[in-house]
């Protein structure tokens, strides 16, 4: 039997990206599979909402789905 524990909260959905400001921590990482979140715009914009909220953002961009052993590594 496994066993996965996560005590955070997840905050998604409209609006969710500027919630940010309230959250505590200095440091974030941005986990994305594709282009389309660069392409779109709102990478950029939640890695700058992050970062004026003053936590330091590093990306994790092209994870695929069902990910394989190499790119969790990599992360």
């Amino acid at each position: 039997m496994g066993r996965f524990t996560n005590p955070r909260d997840v905050y998604f959905g409209e609006g969710a990206r500027h919630e940010v400001k309230n959250l505590k921590g200095k440091k974030a990482i941005i986990v994305s599979g594709g282009h389309s979140m660069r392409r779109g715009g709102f990478l950029q914009d939640v890695q700058k909402d992050l970062e004026d909220a003053g936590f330091e953002v590093k990306l994790f961009e092209g994870v695929e789905s069902d990910p394989s052993v190499e790119t969790v590594e990599k992360g």
